[in-house]
């Protein structure tokens, strides 16, 4: 998963927040890699700026008075946006699951160690 942030989908100064309802971790890692491969889709961007350079398009043959349409683009505009986020959400939970899978693992081969008298690399 190549998607920059990493906050397990909690809130964060990015508002990312986490919507989907419990899970278990194979589901949250499949839909986090379903979700950083369409994050990273060029068809993904395309379409993605494509619908912002439409919605640009529209705003700037809106008249100042036009304030219902000028509001209804921007909601689209932030709709996007957390469609967006929300995708990034799911890639985090699947990294925070992961990580906690390694910690795990960590722990588990230290204790073995410790139990079996070999020392732990």
């Amino acid at each position: 998963m190549d998607t920059k942030s990493n906050n397990g989908g909690q809130s964060s100064s990015a508002k990312l927040k986490w919507t989907m309802p419990a899970r278990t971790p194979e589901e949250i890692l499949s839909l986090g890699n379903q979700a950083a491969q369409a994050l990273d889709s060029p068809i993904y961007s395309l379409a993605f700026q494509s619908q912002l350079q439409s919605i640009q398009d529209d705003w700037l043959q809106t008249r100042p008075e036009e304030t219902k349409t000028r509001e209804w683009l921007y909601a689209k505009t932030q709709a996007m946006g957390e469609t967006a986020q929300e995708l990034l959400a799911f890639v985090n939970a699947a990294k925070e699951v992961d990580a906690e899978r390694l910690h795990k693992e960590e722990l588990d081969q230290m204790s073995h160690a410790e139990e079996s008298g070999t020392p732990y690399n």
